[in-house]
């Protein structure tokens, strides 16, 4: 599970995930405006929010379906 104060959970032999990730949102917005201003590449491009959305819509479509949805 993730938060907006880091990730949470554990690794399937068990050891904790505590890793704090420092105002992660506001890093990614700060760094859009850079990137707009200087012409310059995001941190994050869009193909990778592309991607997000693509997953989402399989595990809806599994959902409503009641079978594997493979994401090519």
């Amino acid at each position: 599970m993730q938060s907006y104060t880091g990730v949470k959970g554990r690794t399937s032999d068990g050891k904790a995930l505590d890793k704090t990730i420092v105002h992660q949102q506001a890093r990614q917005m700060d760094n859009d405006a850079l990137a707009i201003l200087n012409n310059s590449d995001v941190m994050v491009p869009g193909s990778e929010g592309l991607a997000d959305i693509r997953v989402v819509e399989a595990a809806l479509k599994s959902v409503a379906t009641g079978k594997r949805v493979e994401i090519v």
